[in-house]
């Protein structure tokens, strides 16, 4: 400000520009320190206070600025000539340049809170934007470091992910709140644990269910008894009990922790259609009613997870349970279950799965999963560690179909 008010005096400026003086101060408001306003100025200067503001020397930001066309005669006068100001300074007051107002229109491609680009804007004074009518565009420019590329063709592993999750612990305070929390079962290496925001879990639980209602793998009219494991942060249990309840079906919650005896008292009692279990659990229980020679137990479905249920086991259960329809669930504790057998496809590794849920590409055989629901600690481009390819599935836009050639931790 001091400066403005030097390149203001005359003097100075002949001795800098010499004969230039004129088309150099058009770019210069005229600015004074208050207490040495030229005496001829200054009744002009109250008069005129349009044409004026006055701004402390020290100040910044438009703090205690004075614009002479916002204030009255008086206030203006009262600022100009207060004691307390002599070193404040008086400056000509240029007005905004006034444009036009304009309508804006542009497109920002984004997932799960990651940029991956901004498209071109629009922008017209009209309602509808665009540029045949008389409208403009701008080519937004976004350095690369700001947007999220895979080009690289970066795939997340398992110990990339949980790496992440650690750093997590030390950078944000509320890490474990609010969290749902699951234990992978550590097959392949070291026991992890992963967490979920707690409705977004709920909301990809719901979604899995609406698609066995549709496709009619569970129906509210089923009872389902489920001996999956309950301990330790393992969560098969609750999620077979969390997917009866959401199909508004019955479950009889035992666990596998639960007495074959006091099983059988509760099969006899409720006569339940379908088993729930792991098949290592469900083989316990199968040599159970063998050596027992207990009366007949049928079953119309048996749904397991956790392991694989090869041809031994599903011979076995076929003569001890009476069934024939084996539903098998795919997922991990990274994923959450994201898909489940029809039962035509009972006794294959071929499972269906909600597109809405799920993106899964296939990348030298490996299965890619990109979970679309959840925002707290993503999952993009998720190597879950097993083998397949996608099967085209021409019956329902709304349903992928993979089939998985080997799983080294399968929950199928």
């Amino acid at each position: 400000k001091r400066l403005f008010s030097l390149l203001s005096n005359k003097q100075f400026l002949y001795a800098l520009v010499n004969n230039s003086q004129n088309t150099f101060t058009q770019l210069i408001p005229i600015t004074y320190v208050i207490n040495k306003i030229p005496y001829y100025l200054k009744d002009s200067i109250i008069n005129n206070k349009q044409e004026w503001c006055i701004k402390p020397n020290l100040a910044g930001k438009g703090e205690n600025v004075t614009i002479g066309v916002d204030v009255t005669l008086d206030e203006w006068t009262c600022q100009l000539l207060d004691s307390n100001h002599e070193q404040w300074i008086i400056q000509q007051y240029i007005p905004c340049i006034q444009y036009q107002s304009m309508n804006i229109s542009g497109m920002l491609f984004c997932f799960n809170d990651q940029c991956f680009n901004i498209e071109t804007i629009r922008i017209s004074s009209n309602k509808i934007v665009n540029i045949s009518n008389r409208g403009y565009f701008i080519r937004p420019y976004v350095h690369q470091e700001y947007i999220h590329s895979m080009k690289d063709g970066s795939i997340l592993t398992k110990e990339k992910l949980h790496e992440q999750l650690i750093e997590l612990k030390s950078i944000d305070k509320q890490w474990n709140q609010n969290i749902y929390v699951s234990s992978s079962g550590g097959s392949g290496g070291k026991r992890l644990f992963f967490a979920t925001d707690i409705k977004q879990n709920l909301l990809q639980r719901q979604i899995l269910v609406n698609m066995m209602l549709e496709q009619n793998i569970i129906s509210h009219n089923d009872i389902c008894l489920n001996v999956f494991q309950s301990d330790n942060i393992y969560r098969s249990f609750e999620i077979f009990n969390d997917f009866c309840s959401m199909a508004n079906c019955t479950t009889l919650p035992m666990s596998a922790n639960a007495n074959d005896e006091d099983i059988f008292d509760v099969i006899e009692y409720f006569k339940p259609n379908i088993l729930m279990g792991s098949p290592h659990r469900l083989m316990q229980l199968a040599f159970s009613i063998e050596k027992q020679s207990r009366k007949e137990f049928k079953f119309e479905k048996i749904f397991f997870a956790c392991e694989s249920l090869d041809d031994i086991k599903q011979k076995f259960f076929k003569h001890i349970f009476h069934c024939s329809i084996y539903i098998g669930f795919y997922g991990s504790a990274e994923t959450g279950v994201f898909a489940c057998q029809l039962p035509k496809y009972s006794s294959t590794k071929i499972y269906l799965y909600p597109k809405e849920l799920v993106h899964i590409e296939i990348i030298n055989s490996k299965i890619i999963v990109t979970n679309l629901i959840r925002k707290r600690n993503q999952l993009i481009r998720f190597d879950i560690g097993d083998l397949g390819r996608i099967i085209s599935n021409d019956e329902n836009d709304k349903y992928g179909l993979i089939e998985v050639f080997h799983s080294q931790r399968l929950i199928m």
